[in-house]
C-alpha cells in the first residue's frame, strides 16, 4: 500500500492518505481535526470512537497524561462535544472509558445536549461493560477489572444495531436443552449480553501486541464486536486517539473506512504499517 502527504484544504493539516481513499491518518490534535470537519461539512462519520487517555500519568510518545484535573476534564468535554458534533443523524459516540471518568463523560452529555437543542441531542442507548480477569494488582481497595464503552446517538432516529452479527448460543439451548428456545425467531441462539467476559486484555507477550511504548492497546476482538454491532460495511468510522490504531486495522478488514487522528508522528508511522499489513 502507498502512502502520499497532502494538505486538506479546510485547515491544512498534513493528512497521509492510502491508495484506495478508504483509510486516513491526521497526525493532529483530534478535537482541532474534528473543529475543521464540522466547519467546512468534509464528514459526517457512521461512528465516532473515543479511547482518550485517562491521566493517569501513563507514559505515552507526547502527550501529557498528567494535567490539572480542571484542565483534564475540559479536555474530554471538548473531545465529547466535537465528537458529537461531526456525526450524521443517528449516528454513534463510542466512549471507552474507566471508572473514574464515566461521571464526568455523562454530565458533559448532559451540558452539550443544553447547546445542541432538540434535533440533536445525544440520547445514551447501550452501557457495555468489559470485564477482564488479568489486571494490575493493589492494596487496599478491590482491584478493578473492567472498562466502560458507553454508547450514544445523535438524535432520535433509529442507528444501526447488527444483532444477526454478534448472536451467541442461548444458554437455555446449549446448557438445559430448552426446546422452546427451537421455536423462536433465532432458534437456539440470542443476543449478546452487555457485560462482555471473554475477551481478555493483551499482555506484553501477546500476538498482537504492537511494538512500541504505546501501553494501552485494546484487542482487535473488543473493536470487532463493536463494529460488527453498531456499523455496516462502507460506513465511515473516525477514531479520535489512534494509538496503536486497532480501530483502523479492523475497519480495514471488516470493509469500513476509517479517519484516525494521532498527535504522535512515531504513533502515526507504527499505524501505517500496521494498516499495512492487514
Amino acid at each position: 500500500m502507498l502512502f502520499r502527504s497532502k494538505k486538506n484544504k479546510a485547515n491544512q493539516m498534513t493528512v497521509q492518505v492510502d491508495n484506495t481513499g478508504r483509510h486516513y491518518i491526521y497526525n493532529e490534535d483530534c478535537t482541532e481535526v474534528l473543529k475543521g470537519f464540522a466547519k467546512h461539512g468534509l464528514y459526517t462519520p457512521d461512528l465516532v470512537f473515543m479511547d482518550p487517555p485517562f491521566n493517569i500519568g501513563q507514559q505515552y510518545d507526547t502527550h501529557n497524561d498528567n494535567m490539572p484535573q480542571p484542565q483534564f476534564d475540559a479536555f474530554i468535554g471538548s473531545c465529547v462535544y466535537w465528537g458529537s458534533c461531526v456525526l450524521r443523524k443517528s449516528g454513534l459516540l463510542l466512549v471507552h472509558i474507566p471508572d473514574h471518568m464515566v461521571a464526568i463523560t455523562l454530565e458533559y452529555i448532559k451540558y452539550n445536549n443544553k447547546m445542541f437543542q432538540y434535533s440533536e441531542r445525544m440520547e445514551q442507548v447501550g452501557w457495555i461493560i468489559w470485564h477482564y480477569r488479568f489486571a494490575q494488582h493493589c492494596r487496599g481497595r478491590f482491584i478493578p477489572s473492567k472498562m466502560h464503552c458507553l454508547v450514544f446517538r445523535k438524535g432520535s432516529d433509529n442507528h444501526t444495531f447488527n444483532d444477526e452479527q454478534i448472536m451467541e448460543q442461548s444458554d437455555r439451548a446449549s446448557k438445559y436443552n430448552d426446546k422452546r428456545t427451537l421455536d423462536s425467531a433465532t432458534p437456539g441462539m440470542r443476543n449478546m449480553f452487555d457485560v462482555w467476559t471473554d475477551i481478555p486484555r493483551l499482555t506484553g507477550n501477546s500476538k498482537e501486541r504492537v511494538a512500541g511504548d504505546n501501553p494501552n492497546q485494546l484487542p482487535e476482538a473488543y473493536i470487532e464486536r463493536l463494529l460488527l454491532a453498531y456499523t455496516n460495511p462502507d460506513d465511515t468510522v473516525v477514531d479520535m486517539f489512534g494509538g496503536t490504531f486497532t480501530v483502523a486495522s479492523v475497519c480495514k478488514r471488516l470493509g469500513n473506512k476509517s479517519l484516525t487522528c494521532e498527535i504522535s508522528e512515531n504513533y502515526c508511522k507504527a499505524g501505517l504499517q500496521r494498516i499495512n499489513n492487514v
